[in-house]
């Protein structure tokens, strides 16, 4: 199951686990003003050391006519916007943490736009939400938002080599990252990517950070496990061009990659792997290893939480 922010207006903010706010768009005397309070104190998700990916750093609201004409829209960093527009069937967007939009024509515009992964940072994931709603002197409305992008994390590295000849070579993490990340989504509809970042591999000079991080593990040991989280954010990609969690290790002295093929991915949803080594890896961080090499579980739970379990 998937949980949404949402925000509020002239009511107090609900909560439903730690992912969910509100914000209420309510309208006021005679049905010429729409008054938006935006209450969203900075909220962590429960895991230990997961990055403030709740965080509300800016909110955008654009109102349109029930045509998709566009009407008013306004933009802050406070916990207070206030917005006037006609009464009538509505169409209202919201984008979170997102780069500020301008010369917005009508809800198609709006609807087409992208957001490029670089926009997002670890404490500053866009969000973006749509409603249709009519409004009169007395309507209270509640405006979802979902993050655009997917949490990607590694939990547990275990080396676990079935052949006796490789149970006694050195084991060492050397980084974790994803290649062929989407580079831009759409806000508000789904689309086809046709850019990656680490197209085929690690590209240090244009990869946003959140992608990589290098490790430096002692040797793990037959039966001992590497178990820092390390945490990713990446748009849906389904082309055949696949988003790939790639574990890089040294054994024996010589370097191997672990490429997991991420299919299936969506947005506002985390996955979280479990990975057991049994094998020697592939030569390349796009070319995955042998399916006999590898065992997936999956569980789904919420940001939402899915773990998986990959023996390779």
């Amino acid at each position: 199951m998937i949980k949404k922010f949402f925000f509020a207006a002239l009511a107090a903010v609900a909560f439903t686990g730690c992912n969910e706010k509100e914000v209420e768009l309510a309208e006021v005397q005679s049905g010429d003003k729409v008054q938006l309070t935006v209450r969203l104190p900075e909220v962590m998700t429960k895991a230990t050391g997961t990055p403030k990916d709740a965080t509300v750093n800016d909110v955008q609201i654009f109102i349109f006519d029930k045509n998709g004409v566009y009407e008013v829209s306004d933009e802050g960093r406070g916990s207070s916007l206030t917005l006037t527009c006609t009464t009538g069937e509505k169409k209202i967007v919201a984008l979170v943490n997102a780069p500020l939009q301008n010369n917005v024509r009508n809800i198609e515009d709006i609807r087409a736009r992208e957001a490029d992964l670089m926009d997002c940072a670890l404490n500053n994931i866009v969000m973006a939400g749509e409603i249709t709603q009519e409004l009169t002197a007395s309507t209270t409305i509640t405006m979802p938002v979902e993050r655009l992008a997917a949490r990607v994390s590694i939990a547990q590295i275990k080396p676990e080599f079935e052949l006796n000849q490789h149970k006694n070579l050195a084991f060492k993490v050397k980084s974790v990252y994803l290649i062929n990340a989407a580079s831009k989504r759409a806000y508000l509809t789904a689309n086809t990517p046709t850019n990656w970042y680490n197209k085929g591999q690690y590209i240090a000079a244009t990869s946003p950070t959140f992608l990589y991080d290098e490790v430096s593990s002692d040797v793990i040991a037959e039966g001992d496990a590497y178990t820092t989280e390390h945490f990713f954010y990446c748009y849906p990609n389904a082309t055949t061009t696949p988003t790939r969690l790639v574990v890089e290790a040294e054994v024996g002295g010589f370097t191997y990659y672990y490429p997991i093929t991420l299919t299936d991915i969506a947005p506002n949803t985390a996955y979280i792997y479990n990975l057991t080594i049994t094998r020697l890896g592939s030569e390349s961080p796009d070319v995955p290893v042998s399916d006999l090499d590898v065992k997936v579980s999956v569980t789904v739970k919420d940001w939402t939480i899915q773990n998986v379990n990959e023996t390779i």
